[in-house]
């Protein structure tokens, strides 16, 4: 979801994007136990963002997911030389911490900005695990739980805004992606 229906209309590029919506979320509520709502977030949807919860509750979701927007596809045509701030990261995790704080026993709102508070307690990160990690291809599922792909192809282990550092590699490049792991591990 992009906001509220006219903006999600405009964002869409297509008048009665927001109405199809809603149709296809009647649809899978009923047909599945959970599902969730993305939101891509711009500079200024710190100010969107209870309305977005509120409305990912009225809908009965289970997650409200919000991730900045990359440049890719349309958006490096639409949105090109937009960047975000440390100001406007700032308040868009501080409008996600509060809502999150607040909501946390109706929803549950992912934020993919690499915080320190985002690592702490997070499961999905290896330093959390109950075991001792084998550093290999075969055990990078059990320690990085999903995978990033960022607007230039990287491919980083552990959340969107993840130093270069961590990059395992890029999904353009000739290396199968095992040996892009077992080098990274």
């Amino acid at each position: 979801i992009d906001g509220k229906e006219e903006f999600h209309d405009t964002m869409r590029n297509h008048k009665g994007a927001f109405k199809k919506m809603l149709l296809g979320v009647e649809i899978i509520k009923d047909s599945v136990k959970q599902y969730g709502f993305i939101h891509t977030l711009l500079p200024e949807s710190w100010h969107l963002m209870p309305w977005l919860t509120e409305f990912a509750l009225n809908h009965k979701a289970s997650l409200l997911h919000l991730h900045p927007l990359e440049m890719a596809g349309r958006a490096s045509q639409s949105f090109n030389g937009l960047k975000f701030t440390p100001v406007d990261l700032y308040k868009i995790y501080i409008a996600h911490h509060y809502l999150k704080t607040f909501y946390e026993n109706e929803i549950y709102i992912q934020l993919d900005l690499l915080h320190k508070d985002n690592i702490i307690g997070n499961p999905n990160f290896l330093f959390h695990q109950s075991f001792e990690p084998q550093l290999n291809c075969e055990s990078f599922s059990s320690i990085f739980k999903e995978l990033i792909i960022d607007d230039k192809g990287d491919i980083f282990p552990i959340a969107y805004g993840c130093s270069s550092f961590f990059k395992i590699g890029n999904i353009n490049s000739s290396e199968k992606l095992s040996e892009m792991i077992e080098r990274f591990m």
